[in-house]
């Protein structure tokens, strides 16, 4: 009897979740081709001889905290959506077959590292302005891929039809629910360069954060600067806006952090009890942080060891300062711890 239960159980649950994650992905749907879609823009003379321009790019990046009577989560999402040209044959080959990584139809649990899920959307729009949407059920083959010690997949696209003229369009959006049992959590950091093997007429870089919640960011190399947006509501919007960039003549691989334009950005939630440990760094979750200074940087090797075990997810390390040191000796150590 109690075999039976559980299997019931089970085959309601499972149905329930894909149906969640379909209505999930309509939302993003509607956000990105419905509500929030991209503005006309016109190809520069100098970018048409390009195979490809994109048109329209934007990135946006989200840190949640979800207070619930259960666990607690944090949760992290990050979107891409892209409007490409196709101006000649090399880039219609070159976009016929996409890929991306990420489970398109349930979350992968993790302890460590939470569930994760990847929503997607592509569509080709002709010359004529008709638009097709890619039925990634048909189109979509997804492989097991191995990633350290996690299982992943990779899913691969074929996109039918395409012609020199076309137009694609497509969203990418991962999100990540982190469970967490400390009074503060602090995200992977992340970089997002604004020049790309083609060029870009139109882009932007979006963060949003919520209650609790604080964001550090640089942009490096000369990218905008971000700027906080005022809008209704809770939680708190930064920006950057940027266009006309031509194509990135060298590969990621040669040295992009010294030339390329780009920005780099971090997500930390923090109660107010873990804000006496981060009050050195974390100000108001209104504002930007975008630079530390060393009189910070010493504050915060002295005080780290003496923090208490079960408020920060990571290790204490015992981080000593000999007063003999020079300043560049005793940062290059904090960094290193």
């Amino acid at each position: 009897m109690t075999k039976r239960i559980c299997t019931l159980i089970l085959l309601i649950i499972v149905p329930l979740t894909v149906l969640f994650a379909n209505k999930e992905n309509d939302e993003y749907k509607s956000r990105f081709w419905g509500t929030e879609t991209f503005k006309e823009v016109t190809i520069p003379e100098e970018y048409k001889s390009s195979s490809c321009v994109i048109l329209n790019r934007s990135f946006e990046y989200t840190i949640d905290p979800i207070f619930a009577l259960g666990p607690k989560r944090i949760e992290v999402s990050s979107s891409l959506h892209v409007r490409i040209k196709l101006l000649d044959k090399a880039g219609v080959t070159e976009f016929t077959t996409f890929s991306f990584d990420g489970d398109t139809e349930k979350a992968r649990s993790n302890k460590k590292l939470g569930a994760d899920l990847v929503f997607a959307g592509f569509k080709v729009i002709k010359s004529d302005g008709h638009e097709n949407e890619i039925n990634l059920d048909e189109m979509m083959v997804t492989d097991e891929a191995e990633k350290g010690r996690a299982q992943a997949q990779l899913n691969k696209i074929s996109i039918p039809n395409l012609e020199v003229g076309d137009i694609l369009d497509y969203y990418i959006v991962r999100k990540n629910k982190t469970i967490f049992k400390y009074a503060s959590y602090v995200s992977n950091s992340h970089t997002f360069f604004l020049e790309s093997g083609y060029p870009i007429i139109e882009q932007s870089v979006t963060l949003n954060s919520y209650s609790d919640c604080y964001l550090s960011c640089r942009s490096m190399n000369g990218a905008p600067e971000m700027k906080r947006i005022e809008k209704k509501g809770a939680g708190n919007t930064f920006r950057l806006e940027d266009a006309n960039r031509g194509a990135r003549k060298e590969e990621m691989w040669a040295n992009p952090y010294l030339e390329s334009p780009f920005v780099k950005f971090q997500g930390i939630f923090s109660t107010s009890t873990a804000n006496k440990f981060y009050h050195n760094f974390l100000t108001s979750t209104q504002e930007l942080r975008t630079t530390i200074s060393q009189e910070e940087l010493f504050e915060y090797g002295k005080n780290f060891p003496k923090w208490k075990k079960n408020q920060i997810p990571y290790s204490i390390p015992r981080i000593k300062l000999p007063t003999s040191a020079s300043d560049k000796e005793k940062v290059d150590q904090i960094l290193m711890e």
